[in-house]
């Protein structure tokens, strides 16, 4: 079972854990960070009061990804920057479907 959970100032270490290069970091997130991504450009990214942003829980409160809704204007919500982190949970059958 899935489940979305506030990410916070704390968690930005999976993001620096799950992205090992300037190439996933631009095709995760385009320009708003720069690699290496650090705990600052995290904190200024989570300010952003357009964002909201996710953990994505897997089984016992494992974080496997990241999630953002973007709120760009009034009544428009987009989904963005989303990231399964755990590679091991990148495959279908990881997720119970073959």
């Amino acid at each position: 079972m899935l489940k979305l959970k506030p990410f916070k100032i704390d968690d930005w270490e999976y993001l620096q854990k799950w992205i090992s290069n300037e190439s996933e970091l631009i095709q995760f997130a385009g320009p708003i960070f720069t690699y290496p991504i650090d705990q600052r450009q995290v904190a200024l990214y989570l300010s952003d009061t357009k964002r909201i942003v996710f953990r994505i829980e897997h089984g016992h409160r494992k974080t496997v990804g990241i999630a953002e809704i973007y709120l760009p204007k009034k009544n428009v919500a987009k989904l963005a920057r989303i990231l399964i982190g755990e590679k091991s949970m990148r495959a279908p059958k990881a997720w119970g479907r073959h």
